[in-house]
């Protein structure tokens, strides 16, 4: 099992502790230190692990890089990942190992669910965490994954950006002739931004970094084409003689935004997804995800355009 880390002292402490009650304990852990300033390091090192645990200690490396280093460094011809500010369902890795013995697979991704114990989360849930796919999980997402060493290096790893490295190289991974399963049951619980602070700046991190990447035409392309249309709206409402109620059509907008999604995911998750206060919060959210998007594309401008080879 491969775990990237930095700077996740208030997390990781429940993240071993979920691995070390794994139902089929992994034949290793190889924890990868990104540069933590904290004392992520050191509660990994103090923990009494079951199972072989490793720490690699490295600089201030992006997560898909760590994770590189991890699969380097793994002995066992099967890697399983996931990531900092999760917690693994007991049977997590045993509905993994199931999966791919029944399917003779290559891949095997697993399923994630937002922790939505406060409010503020629960509209977080609403706003950006999507529902199940067709297959049974959410994703495919890298935290909840597991996949040989031969489909790992075919896929070439991952590359060296901050964000949508795991998009990249789950693209390059489905790409090829391999054969993939789903195991639902499979559940990681992944720990949302608490605040609106944090989540500006998780956001903005990564619009900056999706357009580094050149990856605009997946994200920031839609935002744009989204408030093209709600300009040409709230221009229509204008000249129709619509005077003050015309900057009404944003929140309106927003509102409706946020309202849909609620619909879309009202079996989703385990709380009522059509109270209004959630409704609510998750268009406020809408508002600063968009903000957020725009302060990083602002960055990335004001940078010169960069792309990160």
């Amino acid at each position: 099992m491969i775990v990237p880390l930095r700077n996740e002292s208030a997390t990781v402490g429940a993240l071993l502790q979920s691995i070390a009650g794994q139902a089929h304990l992994p034949a290793e852990v190889v924890v990868v230190d990104a540069g933590s300033e904290d004392d992520t390091a050191a509660q990994v090192r103090s923990f009494a692990s079951p199972v072989p645990l490793r720490v690699l200690p490295e600089r201030e490396l992006f997560p898909g890089l760590a994770r590189n280093v991890g699969a380097a460094a793994a002995t066992f011809p099967w890697l399983a990942f996931t990531d900092g500010g999760v917690r693994l369902e007991a049977a997590w890795l045993q509905e993994i190992a199931s999966a791919a013995e029944t399917a003779h697979a290559d891949v095997v991704f697993g399923s994630f669910d937002p922790v939505c114990d406060t409010s503020f989360r629960r509209c977080a849930a609403l706003a950006y965490v999507p529902p199940p796919a067709a297959s049974g999980i959410r994703g495919p997402s890298v935290a909840s994954m597991a996949l040989t060493h031969e489909a790992f290096d075919r896929a070439s790893g991952f590359p060296p950006f901050r964000a949508a490295e795991d998009l990249i190289f789950l693209e390059r991974l489905l790409a090829l002739p391999l054969r993939v399963a789903y195991a639902p049951r499979a559940v990681v619980h992944w720990e949302l931004a608490p605040d609106a602070r944090r989540t500006f700046r998780r956001f903005a991190l990564y619009s900056e970094h999706n357009l580094r990447a050149g990856r605009g035409r997946y994200w920031h392309a839609g935002v744009l084409r989204h408030y093209m249309a709600m300009g040409l709206a709230t221009t229509a409402a204008a000249l129709a003689g619509g005077g003050v109620w015309s900057l009404l059509v944003y929140p309106f907008w927003q509102l409706a935004r946020a309202s849909r999604s609620a619909w879309q995911k009202r079996r989703a998750f385990d709380f009522p997804t059509l109270d209004p206060r959630h409704v609510l919060g998750a268009a406020a959210l809408l508002c600063l995800i968009d903000l957020a998007t725009l302060a990083g594309a602002l960055r990335w401008v004001r940078q010169g355009r960069p792309r990160t080879a």
